[in-house]
């Protein structure tokens, strides 16, 4: 083997790599009565992939007197992109409390159920937040006034 050659010349620039980032799909819901039967609070379809997922459900409880409140909220996904078919459960979130009273016969209970999950899915999936009363005193009437819901989609998850 004879010596080394000189250097040769620059060559063209590469081309950029992709972004990092992922896309980041986010919904706004609520306005829903709670009753015993299950009410859809926010819904968002996402093409197949990965994700992280985050969702939150403010719920209010108010009656004229003492009580309690007890609401299940549930982080589920549907195969699809209509809110039908079999569901799986990402995660639950749940809520039990005494109403306080504010002023007198007005009581109020609040709280922000938090729920997170992920997901990889091979076909579009629609994902939900569900919520519904477990169990409560008579007399309470409770709402969920607020239900968001982002899916930002990731390269893996491992």
């Amino acid at each position: 083997a004879g010596p080394q050659g000189a250097a040769g010349p620059q060559g063209a620039e590469g081309k950029a790599g992709t972004n990092g980032a992922g896309a980041l799909f986010s919904a706004t819901g609520g306005g829903i009565e709670l009753k015993e039967s299950e009410g859809v609070a926010v819904t968002k379809t996402v093409p197949p992939g990965s994700y992280m997922i985050w969702a939150k459900a403010d719920l209010i409880a108010e009656s004229t007197k003492a009580g309690f409140e007890e609401s299940l909220c549930f982080l589920v996904d549907r195969p699809g992109t209509t809110n039908t078919g079999k569901e799986e459960l990402l995660d639950l979130g749940s809520w039990t409390a005494e109403l306080v009273e504010k002023e007198p016969a007005d009581f109020l209970g609040q709280a922000a159920v938090a729920m997170q999950a992920t997901l990889t899915s091979s076909v579009t999936s629609t994902l939900s937040v569900v919520c519904a009363v477990d169990n409560a005193s008579p007399g309470i009437t409770a709402h969920n006034v607020l239900a968001q819901l982002q899916a930002l989609a990731v390269t893996s998850i491992g």
